[in-house]
């Protein structure tokens, strides 16, 4: 078989004539370089005498010059089986492009190889003259880093990460060791090798950069190279100490030496007190008789980049204990067990020592101390040590306990004007701190979650809000928590004793609701004339006339005035000269009261022998009507007597004599025996039956007669019936006899038809 194709290959040599060879050529270099098992691409260009035709039948072949066996062909079949899958045509035969691609390159991959163009309806050629070969490298170049030789801490430098490879399309990952932003764009190959640059790795490097490598690394299929750089850092001075002895005796001195890391070294240094004044200059500073008193003190070092000072230093003075305090775990599960240390700052080192609580001595004298069964209210403890020096206690030291939340509140603003928005947080004690939180009304209705919440638009009559805390450990509920919300005045109204006795002193208040409390009050009489200023006002003697009073309060949100208030005076009775009695057949008389609190009213004849009931009794405020009424008269006078819890009254009525009632009773006496003499007359001179009832028709027409008189007398009575003023009946005493019904008038009808 390999015979046959360097038959063919010679065949096909020897076909083309020398002529047209010299129009036959093309370019690729002597040589490529590939990394095993990446790929590798093989640029290729070729050129055919064309003479002004053009072609578009192109079979393109690529083969290896030892054994002639395929690399590459169009006819993908006809690919040796080494290379089948691994090559491919990257470039376009119709523009003159034979590059050629081999992908997960082997060590036999080495050619060297030749290109051979068919061309339809032209010849075919194979261009010979030039062969490429591949040098296969087990390991890829390291990559090239480069960056500025000092670079500054703080500000931002870029590197520059160069690495070859052979293969476009199979790009190596390129990883910094430092983070930053970076970028990989490739450049053309040169001669069959393919430059990477990775641009723009902008980083700001600090200090702790300094000395230190910055690596890039280029991974090309599992292998990978690294590349370095140290980076050299300028930064100001840090690790400022200030350094001495171990130890300084009391009364000893000390000298102390300013120590700083830097880059360039400090080439000046200050020294401060622990207030901050400036106790010199230099490397080194000499304290010439230190005490147990004796300050911090702290050194600042200076060099090109910068400054900085370290922390205040506290010699180590041989002395009794001081800084003693407890130390344990950072937290501890409310119900598990705590083990306490004391510590202490004393030289020599405290050896003994004693635990207290807050409300006495605890037992054990070691640096430690254990309690069993921790809760949120275990007491704090403190400890005491002692050394040869003498001996210091602890402050209590509470122990972080892991709680669920308690104390719940709600807070917010101190205050918030009414329709103004307030956003309020839920505060809790708890341990770990609350991790969520619900947002609840005064109904018990959820409004939100989250540590806050916002109301929009308050009001006076804005609800009480809740909210509930919870951590790892539980949850809590906070108490309604009620705004405090700035309003104007209302509900302003004047507040003073339920009753002032007549001529005594009042002291009014203006009482209002409003946030924040009134501070300006005005008070006005009824007419609207202003009487005075202040929360209060005194009327020193006041009276049954004195008007009524109202008042206005003022707050920075607004003002509002109180409804006119009328004080309950009290006074004794005083009977009004507008009392009276009157009357004809019906005797009324009057006793008009004024006093408060309200009389009680009696009426006397004139040796107060007898009494009378009131028919009725009128309350119009202050006055009181009382009247007493009786058909058959009164006494000459009558006596009215009123008197309350402050004193009594009195006043004599005359009342007026009913002497009508006597010469009716006289008349209606007289028409009887008149009318009975007629009736024996008449009856005398008619001795017989018949004649008899003629005159007794006359009588009876004559009976007829009277109960018509009567009657109409009757009528009069009620008439004067009527005019009792509440519409019931009396006698002639005023004593009360019910109301006269129609059934009452029949039996008074016929009583007179029996006259």
């Amino acid at each position: 078989m390999v015979f046959c194709s360097c038959l063919l290959s010679l065949f096909l040599w020897l076909r083309v004539s020398p002529a047209n060879a010299n129009e036959w050529n093309n370019d690729v270099p002597a040589s490529v370089v590939g990394l095993f098992g990446s790929c590798v691409e093989i640029p290729c260009t070729f050129n055919y005498p064309a003479r002004g035709k053009t072609y578009t039948g192109f079979t393109g072949v690529w083969y290896t010059v030892n054994d002639e066996s395929n690399v590459f062909h169009t006819d993908t079949s006809k690919i040796s089986e080494a290379f089948k899958g691994r090559t491919n045509l990257i470039g376009d035969l119709h523009q003159n492009d034979c590059s050629l691609k081999i992908s997960s390159l082997r060590k036999s991959d080495t050619g060297p190889f030749m290109f051979r163009i068919e061309i339809e309806n032209l010849d075919k050629y194979t261009y010979g003259a030039k062969k490429v070969s591949i040098t296969v490298k087990e390991s890829p170049e390291q990559p090239t880093v480069s960056v500025k030789d000092e670079v500054t801490s703080g500000n931002p430098v870029t590197a520059t990460c160069t690495v070859l490879h052979s293969c476009p399309s199979d790009l190596p990952r390129i990883t910094w060791s430092h983070d930053g932003d970076h970028s990989s764009p490739s450049q053309p190959q040169s001669q069959g090798q393919w430059k990477v640059t990775s641009y723009n790795l902008t980083f700001t490097p600090s200090r702790e950069d300094h000395n230190k490598k910055l690596s890039c690394s280029a991974e090309f299929r599992g292998k990978t190279v690294t590349g370095y750089k140290t980076l050299k850092v300028k930064y100001p001075p840090y690790d400022v100490n200030v350094v001495t002895k171990p130890s300084v005796k009391e009364n000893d001195s000390a000298e102390l030496t300013c120590s700083s890391n830097s880059n360039p070294p400090a080439n000046s240094y200050q020294w401060f007190s622990l207030n901050g004044g400036l106790l010199g200059n230099g490397p080194t500073y000499k304290l010439e008789k230190v005490s147990r008193h004796t300050e911090a003190i702290s050194c600042t070092a200076i060099n090109t980049e910068g400054i900085n000072s370290s922390s205040p230093r506290k010699l180590n003075i041989l002395y009794p204990p001081y800084e003693v305090t407890v130390v344990t775990k950072p937290s501890v599960k409310e119900n598990d067990s705590a083990e306490l240390t004391c510590s202490s700052n004393s030289n020599p080192p405290a050896n003994s020592y004693q635990w207290f609580s807050l409300n006495g001595t605890l037992p054990g004298n070691g640096p430690t101390y254990k309690l069993e069964k921790v809760s949120r209210h275990t007491e704090a403890i403190s400890c005491t040590a002692i050394n040869t020096e003498g001996r210091n206690s602890s402050s209590p030291r509470k122990l972080n306990i892991l709680y669920p939340p308690y104390e719940v509140t709600v807070v917010t603003k101190p205050s918030v004007k009414e329709n103004d928005s307030a956003e309020l947080t839920c505060s809790s004690n708890s341990n770990p701190p609350a991790n969520s939180y619900q947002w609840f009304s005064l109904n018990g209705g959820l409004l939100g979650n989250g540590p806050t919440y916002k109301l929009e638009k308050v009001s006076r009559h804005t609800e009480a809000i809740s909210c509930t805390a919870i951590n790892t450990e539980g949850i809590n509920s906070s108490s309604p928590r009620k705004l405090n919300i700035l309003y104007p005045p209302y509900e302003v109204t004047v507040v003073t004793k339920p009753s002032v006795k007549e001529n005594d002193s009042a002291e009014l208040t203006c009482s209002s609701n409003s946030n924040p409390p009134a501070n300006s009050y005005q008070w006005f009489s009824l007419n609207g004339t202003l009487l005075g200023n202040g929360p209060t006002y005194k009327l020193e003697k006041v009276s049954r006339h004195t008007e009524a009073i109202s008042c206005t309060a003022i707050n920075t949100e607004g003002i509002n005035s109180s409804s006119p208030s009328k004080l309950n005076i009290l006074y004794s009775p005083e009977i009004k000269n507008e009392s009276t009695c009157q009357g004809a057949m019906l005797t009324v008389c009057v006793c008009i009261v004024d006093s408060n609190p309200p009389s009680e009213v009696k009426w006397f004849g004139p040796d107060f022998s007898k009494t009378f009931p009131s028919s009725s009794i009128k309350q119009n405020e202050s006055l009181t009507t009382f009247t007493v009424q009786s058909w058959l008269g009164l006494p000459e006078t009558v006596q009215c007597f009123a008197n309350n819890s402050l004193g009594s009254s009195s006043i004599t009525l005359e009342a007026p004599q009913n002497g009508i009632i006597i010469y009716i009773a006289v008349a209606s006496a007289i028409l009887v025996v008149l009318v009975g003499v007629l009736v024996y007359v008449v009856r005398r001179h008619r001795g017989n039956r018949a004649t008899q009832q003629p005159a007794m028709k006359n009588e009876q027409n004559e009976m007829k007669t009277c109960p018509k008189s009567i009657k109409e007398e009757k009528g009069h009575d009620e008439d004067i019936y009527a005019n009792s003023p509440d519409g019931h009946d009396y006698d002639n005493w005023g004593d009360y006899v019910g109301p006269l019904s129609s059934e009452s008038s029949l039996k008074d009808e016929s009583i007179y038809e029996n006259v």
